[in-house]
Protein backbone atom coordinates (compact mmCIF):
# COMPACT_ATOMS: atom_id res chain seq x y z
CA UNK A 1 0.00 0.00 0.00
CA UNK A 2 2.95 2.51 0.92
CA UNK A 3 4.40 1.87 -2.41
CA UNK A 4 1.60 2.56 -4.09
CA UNK A 5 1.08 5.54 -2.27
CA UNK A 6 4.38 6.45 -3.48
CA UNK A 7 4.30 5.85 -7.06
CA UNK A 8 0.81 7.82 -7.33
CA UNK A 9 2.41 10.98 -5.47
CA UNK A 10 5.33 10.22 -8.29
CA UNK A 11 2.95 10.69 -10.61
CA UNK A 12 1.26 13.29 -9.40
CA UNK A 13 4.71 14.96 -9.04
CA UNK A 14 5.27 14.90 -12.33
CA UNK A 15 1.58 16.01 -13.26
CA UNK A 16 2.36 19.20 -11.17
CA UNK A 17 5.87 19.62 -13.02
CA UNK A 18 4.33 19.40 -16.32
CA UNK A 19 1.59 21.70 -15.48
CA UNK A 20 4.14 24.38 -14.25
CA UNK A 21 6.35 24.21 -17.43
CA UNK A 22 3.14 24.39 -19.96
CA UNK A 23 1.56 27.20 -17.83
CA UNK A 24 5.03 29.13 -17.86
CA UNK A 25 5.77 29.01 -21.15
CA UNK A 26 1.79 30.12 -22.41
CA UNK A 27 2.71 32.98 -19.65
CA UNK A 28 5.70 33.94 -21.93
CA UNK A 29 4.03 34.15 -25.11
CA UNK A 30 1.26 36.39 -23.33
CA UNK A 31 3.76 38.63 -21.57
CA UNK A 32 5.58 39.29 -25.43
CA UNK A 33 2.47 40.17 -26.69
CA UNK A 34 1.80 42.91 -24.04
CA UNK A 35 5.47 44.20 -24.54
CA UNK A 36 4.74 43.93 -28.47
CA UNK A 37 1.47 45.89 -27.72
CA UNK A 38 2.88 48.52 -25.41
CA UNK A 39 5.79 49.55 -27.85
CA UNK A 40 3.20 49.44 -31.01
CA UNK A 41 0.95 51.65 -28.87
CA UNK A 42 3.57 53.85 -28.60
CA UNK A 43 4.72 53.91 -32.00
CA UNK A 44 1.42 54.88 -33.14
CA UNK A 45 1.31 57.70 -30.42
CA UNK A 46 4.29 59.51 -32.01
CA UNK A 47 3.08 58.96 -35.82
CA UNK A 48 -0.48 60.67 -34.38
CA UNK A 49 1.28 63.61 -32.99
CA UNK A 50 3.77 63.69 -35.81
CA UNK A 51 0.55 63.70 -38.42
CA UNK A 52 -1.43 66.41 -36.03
CA UNK A 53 1.74 68.73 -36.09
CA UNK A 54 1.95 68.55 -39.99
CA UNK A 55 -1.72 69.37 -40.55
CA UNK A 56 -1.32 72.56 -38.10
CA UNK A 57 1.50 73.75 -40.38
CA UNK A 58 0.27 73.23 -43.33
CA UNK A 59 -3.12 74.92 -42.36
CA UNK A 60 -1.61 77.84 -40.62
CA UNK A 61 -0.08 78.35 -44.21
CA UNK A 62 -2.88 78.12 -46.58
CA UNK A 63 -5.03 80.23 -43.65
CA UNK A 64 -2.47 82.81 -44.66
CA UNK A 65 -1.54 82.86 -40.78
CA UNK A 66 1.29 85.15 -41.35
CA UNK A 67 0.19 87.33 -43.47
CA UNK A 68 2.08 86.87 -46.74
CA UNK A 69 1.12 84.82 -49.94
CA UNK A 70 2.50 81.33 -50.39
CA UNK A 71 4.28 82.52 -53.73
CA UNK A 72 5.97 84.63 -51.73
CA UNK A 73 6.84 83.16 -48.16
CA UNK A 74 9.41 84.91 -46.12
CA UNK A 75 12.97 84.28 -45.43
CA UNK A 76 12.81 80.67 -43.04
CA UNK A 77 9.63 79.04 -43.87
CA UNK A 78 10.65 77.42 -46.56
CA UNK A 79 13.84 74.71 -46.61
CA UNK A 80 16.33 74.75 -49.07
CA UNK A 81 16.14 71.28 -49.92
CA UNK A 82 14.38 67.97 -48.35
CA UNK A 83 18.12 67.13 -46.28
CA UNK A 84 16.91 70.41 -44.02
CA UNK A 85 15.90 69.79 -40.80
CA UNK A 86 14.48 72.85 -38.99
CA UNK A 87 13.36 73.17 -35.97
CA UNK A 88 9.61 72.81 -35.16
CA UNK A 89 9.16 75.93 -33.36
CA UNK A 90 11.80 78.21 -35.72
CA UNK A 91 10.56 81.34 -37.55
CA UNK A 92 7.55 81.95 -38.03
CA UNK A 93 6.11 79.73 -35.73
CA UNK A 94 7.59 80.97 -33.08
CA UNK A 95 5.29 84.23 -32.78
CA UNK A 96 1.54 84.55 -30.81
CA UNK A 97 -0.39 83.65 -34.15
CA UNK A 98 0.69 79.67 -34.33
CA UNK A 99 1.02 77.31 -31.15
CA UNK A 100 2.84 75.00 -31.95
CA UNK A 101 4.26 72.68 -28.84
CA UNK A 102 8.24 73.49 -28.51
CA UNK A 103 8.73 69.75 -28.61
CA UNK A 104 12.63 69.08 -29.33
CA UNK A 105 11.26 65.08 -31.14
CA UNK A 106 10.33 66.84 -33.96
CA UNK A 107 11.95 68.52 -36.75
CA UNK A 108 10.11 69.89 -39.90
CA UNK A 109 10.78 70.55 -43.22
CA UNK A 110 8.42 73.12 -45.64
CA UNK A 111 8.47 72.97 -49.69
CA UNK A 112 6.27 75.51 -51.19
CA UNK A 113 6.38 74.30 -55.72
CA UNK A 114 4.21 76.57 -57.83
CA UNK A 115 1.94 74.71 -60.11
CA UNK A 116 0.80 76.86 -62.07
CA UNK A 117 2.43 80.62 -62.32
CA UNK A 118 0.46 82.82 -59.82
CA UNK A 119 -2.09 80.53 -58.79
CA UNK A 120 -1.57 77.49 -57.55
CA UNK A 121 1.29 76.34 -54.78
CA UNK A 122 1.75 72.97 -53.13
CA UNK A 123 2.80 72.92 -49.85
CA UNK A 124 4.24 69.94 -48.31
CA UNK A 125 5.33 69.64 -44.95
CA UNK A 126 7.54 66.54 -43.27
CA UNK A 127 7.12 65.87 -39.65
CA UNK A 128 10.74 64.25 -38.69
CA UNK A 129 11.66 62.06 -35.44
CA UNK A 130 14.03 59.57 -34.39
CA UNK A 131 12.55 56.10 -33.19
CA UNK A 132 14.38 53.34 -32.26
CA UNK A 133 17.65 54.65 -34.15
CA UNK A 134 15.78 55.37 -37.32
CA UNK A 135 14.51 58.20 -38.64
CA UNK A 136 11.19 58.40 -39.34
CA UNK A 137 8.33 60.98 -40.96
CA UNK A 138 5.28 61.76 -41.67
CA UNK A 139 4.25 64.03 -44.81
CA UNK A 140 1.42 66.36 -45.17
CA UNK A 141 0.74 68.38 -48.62
CA UNK A 142 -2.06 70.40 -49.49
CA UNK A 143 -2.57 72.59 -52.47
CA UNK A 144 -2.83 77.00 -52.57
CA UNK A 145 -4.70 79.41 -54.24
CA UNK A 146 -3.82 82.89 -54.90
CA UNK A 147 -6.38 85.74 -53.88
CA UNK A 148 -7.09 85.85 -57.23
Amino acid sequence: MRRLKRVIFGFTLIEVMFSVAALSIASLGVMSVLTYGAVAGDTAGTFSQATQLGREVVENIRVDRFGFDPFNPPAGLVDADLNARTALKAAPFDGALVSLPDDPRFKRNIQITEIEADRFAKISVRIYWEQNGKEKFVETIAYARSGL
